[in-house]
C-alpha cells in the first residue's frame, strides 16, 4: 500500500476490487470490468485482445519485459504504454516507436531509485494517463 492509491480498510482485499469500488465512488455511471489474472506469455495476447489502448504497469521487470514484447510481437495496430517510473524530476514520455511509448526516467532502475514509492509511481501513471486521453482525444498521433 506504500506506493499505491489505497487505504488501510483495503488490506487483505484484491486491488482491482479496491480501486473498482474507488472509481465507482468517484463516478457511479462507470462500467467497469475488473479481473484477476496472472498475465504468462501464453495468455497475455489473449487478455488484451479487444482493448486499443495498453497501459502497462506491472511491477516486475521479468514480467514486464514478457508482457512489452508478447503485446508488441502480437499486436503491432494496439497502443503500448509502458512505465518504468525513475528519478522524479526526470520522467518523461518517449515515443520508442509507432505504437509504443515509455513513461520513465530512461535510464534508471529500481536498484538506482530504491523501493517504489507513490509519488514516483503517480508521477509516472500520470504520464500514462495523459497520453492515453491525448490518444483517445485524437491530440496525439
Amino acid at each position: 500500500l506504500n506506493r499505491q492509491h489505497y487505504f488501510l480498510r483495503d488490506v487483505g482485499r484484491l486491488k482491482t476490487e479496491a480501486l473498482a469500488e474507488q472509481l465507482l465512488a468517484i463516478n457511479p455511471a462507470l462500467k467497469i470490468k475488473a479481473e484477476n489474472i496472472k498475465l504468462t506469455e501464453t495468455n497475455a495476447a489473449a487478455v488484451f485482445k479487444a482493448d486499443g489502448i495498453i497501459c502497462e504497469a506491472v511491477d516486475s521487470p521479468e514480467t514486464k519485459a514478457m508482457l512489452v514484447n508478447t503485446l508488441l510481437a502480437a499486436y503491432a495496430d494496439k497502443t503500448l504504454i509502458a512505465c518504468s517510473a525513475g528519478r522524479s524530476n526526470a520522467i518523461k514520455t518517449r515515443r520508442i516507436s509507432k505504437n509504443f511509448y515509455l513513461c520513465g526516467d530512461g535510464e534508471s532502475g529500481i536498484e538506482t531509485c530504491g523501493r517504489l514509492s507513490a509519488p514516483r509511481a503517480a508521477l509516472c501513471a500520470a504520464h500514462a494517463a495523459n497520453l492515453a486521453l491525448a490518444l483517445i482525444l485524437g491530440l496525439e498521433e
